[in-house]
């Protein structure tokens, strides 16, 4: 089985979604004021999905160099990602410590506190401080502060992705989002109802609503549950 057998692209969603619908097919993402309403409510159905657990087709990892005496960091991920999440700050330089050592959380006014002291050596605590403007990721301070003999020592950082807004250029149309195909059909699909009956949830939709939730749940729990004998417990 190829990947392509679990994802669809953007164009195929909303074809997908229209032939349920009983409409002609587009060939663009502009072909029509409704080709445009679907795409819209597929980039509100990849954020719910985001949204509702811990995906690991949405894991990566990233590090950011260390610079004496730099009290902010951000973290830095190739093209435009942006962060949905931080699951973990590991400080990856040399030290006494177990190797690759997460840095503890802690909140923004301990770290306020505790760099006013101004402590300087190997990064043992963090919190995150508001987002740089440029890129739109987290920024992150720690405590103690770097100091020379952390001068180009790392931080490996685990986060999880944050899924991009898809538009009407040719290149998002083809396009293969993260997330099941059969997944974002169901979801689209559902709020397509929702819409066509203005607003008011018919039977139809209610139903497709509920078989959209129960993919969900499902394909969150394929790696994050489905991999032995325990049991998990996990809300819709």
């Amino acid at each position: 089985m190829a990947i392509s057998d679990v994802r669809l692209s953007v164009l195929d969603i909303v074809n997908e979604v229209e032939r349920l619908l009983g409409v002609n097919t587009s060939s663009t993402l502009t072909s029509t004021k409704l080709t445009r309403v679907l795409l819209r409510f597929l980039n509100e159905v990849i954020e719910e999905c985001a949204d509702a657990g811990d995906w690991q087709e949405l894991y990566a990892e990233t590090t950011v160099t260390m610079s004496s005496s730099v009290e902010e960091f951000t973290v830095s991920v190739s093209g435009s990602i942006l962060v949905q999440r931080i699951e973990e700050i590991v400080y990856a330089g040399v030290s006494s410590r177990p190797a690759n050592s997460p840095l503890f959380v802690r909140s923004m006014e301990d770290i306020r506190r505790l760099q006013r002291g101004r402590s300087f050596g190997e990064p043992r605590q963090f919190a995150i401080f508001g987002v740089n403007q440029s890129t739109g990721n987290p920024r992150f301070r720690t405590s103690p502060i770097p100091a020379s003999a952390q001068d180009n020592a790392t931080f490996r950082i685990a986060y999880r992705e944050k899924p991009i807004l898809y538009t009407t250029s040719t290149a998002h149309s083809s396009a293969l989002p993260v997330f099941p195909g059969n997944l974002l059909v169901r979801g689209v699909y559902a709020k397509a109802l929702l819409e066509e009956n203005g607003g008011n949830p018919s039977p139809e939709y209610v139903e497709a609503q509920r078989l959209y939730l129960t993919t969900r749940s499902e394909s969150l729990n394929r790696f994050n549950a489905d991999t032995g004998t325990d049991v998990y417990l996990m809300p819709e």
